[in-house]
C-alpha cells in the first residue's frame, strides 16, 4: 500500500483499552536505516521527537501529511503486523510498553501511558550468520529461458553434533555446547551482485551507515543495474566481474541461545541491540567457531577443486 503506520489511537475509557484508530502517512520514497546509536542520543535527524499534526478521519487530511482511520463497525479490531522491530516500536510510541520508556515518549510527543507492559521489546531472537565467500571459475549460468530470472539459488545442510556421549538420542532444539547442530547454507546466483551492494557486505560493518558508503552504495546499484558498460563504471568491471562468481557459504544457528532487546528513544526512534554472541553458556560461539570449521574442512576437502578459483595474485578477494 506504500504507507507506514506511524502510531494506533486507543479508547482508555473502558476496562481495558480498545485500539480505534491508526495514524499513518504515505511511505518515503527511501527508507531510513535504524540507526541505534544514533537514536541513542548521539545525533537527532530533523523532525524527530515533533509532536503528530493528525488530519480528519476518512483519510483527509486536511493538507496536513499525516492520516487516521478508524473502525467503524461495532466489534471492529486492528491487527497490528509490523514485524519483530517496529510491532513494539510502534507500541511504544502508541503509549503501551515499558512504563518509564513510554512515559519519556509520551512527554515529548504528547500522549499518555496506556498500559504498562514490562516486557514489550525483550527477548528478541536474531539470527546471526558465519560468511565465507568463493569464487567459481566460471560465471553462475542465468536462466537459458528466461522464465525464472535466478537471483539466489540455495543449497542447505545440517548436521547434528554429539560432543559428548551424554547427549541424548534426540535432543531436539534442547542444544547445548556437547549436543549441537551445525547449519551450513550455500547461495550464489546470476544476479548475486545485486544482493552484496544492497546488505553492504562488501562493506565494514562499522562504516556501513556513513554517507561516503551511502554515495558509493547508490553508485555501484546504478552500475549493477544498467549501466556497467559505462566510463564511470569501468573501474568497478573486476569488482562486478568477481560477485558474478561469488558463492556465499554460511553457518548459523538453528537456535539462538542470545537474547537481545528493542527499545525506543525519548523521540520514540528505535534502538535496537541484537545481542549476537553474549549468551551465558557460550553456545553461539561455540556454534559459530564450529560452523566455520565445518566450511573450511569442507572447502578444502579438494573436492571443489575443478569449481573454484584458486586463491592467487590475480584472484578475488577471499572475505570472511
Amino acid at each position: 500500500t506504500r504507507h507506514e503506520v506511524l502510531k494506533v489511537e486507543f479508547d482508555t475509557s473502558g476496562e481495558k483499552p480498545k485500539a480505534t484508530c491508526v495514524v499513518y502517512r504515505a511511505s518515503p520514497g527511501e527508507f531510513d536505516r535504524i540507526d541505534s546509536r544514533a537514536n541513542a542520543g548521539l545525533k537527532t535527524r530533523p523532525g524527530v521527537g515533533e509532536k503528530l499534526d493528525v488530519g480528519k478521519d476518512d483519510g483527509d487530511d486536511g493538507g496536513k501529511e499525516l492520516k487516521r482511520a478508524c473502525i467503524k463497525e461495532e466489534g471492529g479490531e486492528i491487527f497490528l503486523s509490523a514485524g519483530a522491530l517496529m510491532s513494539p516500536v510502534i507500541l511504544m510510541n502508541s503509549g503501551v510498553g515499558p512504563k518509564d520508556v513510554v512515559e519519556k515518549v509520551m512527554k515529548k510527543k504528547g500522549g499518555k501511558l496506556v498500559k504498562d507492559i514490562p516486557q514489550l521489546g525483550q527477548n528478541l531472537h536474531e539470527r546471526w550468520s558465519v560468511q565465507f565467500g568463493v569464487f567459481f571459475k566460471k560465471p553462475a549460468p542465468e536462466n537459458p529461458a528466461g522464465e525464472f530470472p535466478v537471483t539466489i539459488t540455495s543449497v542447505n545442510g545440517m548436521k547434528q553434533l554429539r560432543l559428548s556421549e551424554d547427549c541424548p538420542e534426540d535432543f531436539g532444539f534442547n542444544t547445548t555446547p556437547e549436543c549441537l547442530y551445525v547449519s551450513v547454507e550455500e547461495g550464489s546466483g546470476a544476479t548475486f551482485a545485486g544482493l552484496v551492494v544492497s546488505t553492504r557486505a562488501a562493506f565494514p560493518v562499522v562504516i556501513r551507515t556513513l554517507p561516503e558508503v551511502d554515495f558509493l552504495a547508490d553508485l555501484l546499484t546504478e552500475c549493477v543495474v544498467e549501466k556497467r558498460d559505462t566510463l564511470l563504471c569501468v573501474i568497478f568491471r573486476p569488482t562486478f566481474e568477481c560477485t558474478d562468481r561469488t558463492a556465499g557459504w554460511i553457518a548459523f544457528p538453528p537456535v539462538p541461545k542470545s537474547r537481545g532487546f528493542v527499545t525506543v528513544s525519548e523521540d520514540g526512534e528505535p534502538i535496537v541491540k541484537a545481542g549476537y554472541l553474549t549468551d551465558e553458556g557460550g553456545e553461539d560461539l561455540n556454534t559459530a567457531v564450529l560452523g566455520l570449521e565445518t566450511l573450511l574442512r569442507v572447502l578444502g576437502s579438494g573436492r571443489f577443486d575443478e569449481l573454484l578459483d584458486r586463491r592467487g595474485p590475480q584472484s578475488c578477494v577471499i572475505y570472511i
